[in-house]
């Protein structure tokens, strides 16, 4: 389960390299130091939700994680369509 959230996670990232619109993030306490980010907000849910109940034993509600995304700022890469 470790290596298929932590091939998640880097699949997610790097898909943050191609995507300029749309993508959203969220970050545990510093002291933690887990981050995600994604243009698919069912997905980051999910695998923050997840986080949470493994590493910090908490239920998230959707709600909840939707109160901790944050929008990121990325620029267009050339030759993208918005």
């Amino acid at each position: 389960m470790k290596t298929f959230l932590t091939a998640l996670v880097l699949i997610v990232c790097l898909s943050s390299l191609v995507f300029a619109k749309g993508l959203k993030s969220v970050t545990c306490d510093p002291a933690c130091g887990f981050s995600v980010k994604s243009h698919d907000e069912s997905e980051l849910v999910s695998i923050v939700q997840m986080h949470a109940k493994k590493h910090h034993d908490k239920d998230l509600s959707e709600a909840d994680v939707k109160k901790m995304m944050k929008e990121e700022m990325t620029e267009k890469k050339e030759g993208m369509k918005e």
